[in-house]
């Protein structure tokens, strides 16, 4: 009984500082945040801002996963000025491993800056991604990170971040440029579950006692 209690008080603990790490991320760059009320109070904040344009909503059913879709016309939380910034929450099927379940659903909640994809575009959105990579790192405890080239140049990088107890990354950046394309993008990545109506970090490990 005091093994499992032990455990209960460090999980608590742990999902709390954790979740608060990535919570000040969505709060200083989203204008709808997953973790301040009940999952249910966030969707209808987000599906229903007035400042979202071009909504595209598909509510979950037997067949379909969740996914909403939209353009701020006001909001834009980096130092440049962007081309559009998009937002999205997607609901996907993910494969956990080890004693984790096979199969479940997490929500992907991205922010998306799109820049022109000429020399000065670039250099913006680079200069953001770095930026935001010093701030972010400070809050995890590892960060993995790869990049992208085409045979002539780099073509996108990224972030992961984790928590040690953690088997999911629950924030990612990256910037990328794809070919034959004339735009360049940002993207912030939070992964997020929803456990009795409320948003939580996905697949937390319990500590081996």
């Amino acid at each position: 009984m005091r093994k499992l209690y032990t455990i209960l008080l460090f999980t608590v603990s742990l999902t709390g500082n954790a979740q608060g790490a990535v919570q000040k991320i969505t709060r200083d760059y989203f204008r709808s945040d997953p973790f301040t009320s009940e999952f249910s109070v966030f969707l209808k904040h987000l599906i229903n801002d007035p400042t979202i344009k071009d909504k595209v909503v598909i509510p979950r059913t037997d067949t379909n996963l969740f996914y909403m879709h939209g353009v701020y016309t006001t909001h834009n939380p980096f130092f440049f000025k962007p081309q559009k910034v998009n937002i999205s929450l997607t609901e996907i099927e993910i494969k956990y491993v080890d004693s984790l379940p096979d199969k479940d659903t997490i929500m992907l909640y991205e922010l998306v800056v799109i820049s022109e994809n000429d020399p000065d575009g670039l250099k913006d959105v680079k200069k953001e991604f770095e930026k935001l990579h010093q701030r972010f790192k400070k809050g995890f405890d590892n960060s993995t990170y790869k990049e992208a080239r085409s045979a002539t140049e780099q073509t996108s990088e990224w972030h992961n971040y984790f928590f040690k107890a953690y088997a999911v990354a629950p924030v990612s950046i990256l910037w990328m440029k794809p070919e034959d394309s004339n735009e360049t993008a940002l993207d912030i990545i939070i992964r997020l579950k929803v456990n009795y109506n409320q948003a939580v970090l996905p697949a937390p490990y319990l500590p081996d006692f």
